[in-house]
């Protein structure tokens, strides 16, 4: 198995990356099954033996040494009114324990998220990268049972939350101690952008999410939450969440925006629905 995959390897040239060097990357299915290599949608397709197949790459594997480029330092966002999602990402950088666990589902804030929030611990990030909505609240609370010696944080959107917001009565029940930021802007802002992206129009009902208190919805379920709507309160508020040793959820009232988001850039990347 290893022979056949390393002649196959020589005869092929590698291709070159940006910087005209040579990369060999390519795609293996290792696999004891016969049928499961017959319907591999992609790469190379080897049946053989799992065990012996792990301790081959793990025996030739070879460390790259990387360097990481020094991390712009991003202007300090000013308290406006209303918040906006700069400023509460900053804000939760200042506070938030450096052990702390991100489970983000926040995409039309994940630009402002990722240029602020600044966590370097292993395992201290989670989030997917598609469209997929309903994950964060769920796999948050997951993760502070799997974690309970560090702090898992849930910023997440209004509409996002929508998809699977009975977690917050599994936090209660199970006691894990989540600490979930809504970052209410009143409508679903990422299908807002698929409907910009795709030049669908924003005809499609349902995108608009008025009226919605956050804050009863979580008592509902028998956690504490509060909501913010001054930028003077959000530290606070963030401070005593974290002070405590049980779930909180923080209702963040935020300026409208984020109509371009998830790398939905039409210049960049234009659409061609039919």
């Amino acid at each position: 198995m290893h022979k056949r995959a390393e002649d196959r390897a020589k005869q092929e040239k590698p291709p070159k990356n940006l910087s005209g060097r040579q990369v060999r990357t390519k795609l293996f299915h290792i696999t004891n099954s016969p049928l499961d290599a017959a319907s591999a949608l992609a790469g190379s397709s080897i049946v053989g033996s799992l065990a012996a197949a792990a301790k081959y790459i793990r025996s030739h594997a070879k460390m790259r040494q990387r360097s990481t480029p020094p991390r712009t330092k991003e202007p300090e966002p000013k308290p406006e009114s209303p918040i906006t999602a700069t400023f509460l990402f900053s804000i939760l950088n200042k506070v938030i324990p450096r052990n702390a666990v991100i489970a983000e589902e926040c995409p039309s804030s994940k630009g402002d998220l990722d240029r602020f929030l600044e966590l370097d611990e292993p395992g201290s990030f989670y989030s997917v990268p598609n469209g997929i909505l309903g994950f964060g609240a769920p796999a948050a609370v997951g993760l502070q049972l799997a974690h309970p010696d560090r702090r898992v944080v849930c910023p997440v959107g209004d509409g996002s939350i929508q998809y699977s917001i009975q977690a917050l009565w599994t936090a209660v029940q199970t006691n894990a101690a989540v600490i979930f930021i809504v970052i209410r802007n009143s409508d679903y802002s990422a299908l807002k952008a698929f409907c910009d992206f795709t030049q669908v129009g924003r005809n499609a009902p349902g995108m608009d999410l008025p009226g919605i208190d956050m804050v009863k919805l979580a008592e509902g379920y028998g956690m504490t939450a509060c909501e913010v709507d001054r930028p003077e309160h959000l530290e606070p508020a963030l401070r005593e969440a974290f002070a405590a040793q049980a779930p909180r959820l923080i209702s963040v009232n935020v300026a409208k925006g984020g109509q371009t988001c998830m790398g939905m850039d039409q210049s960049v990347n234009p659409p061609n629905y039919r």
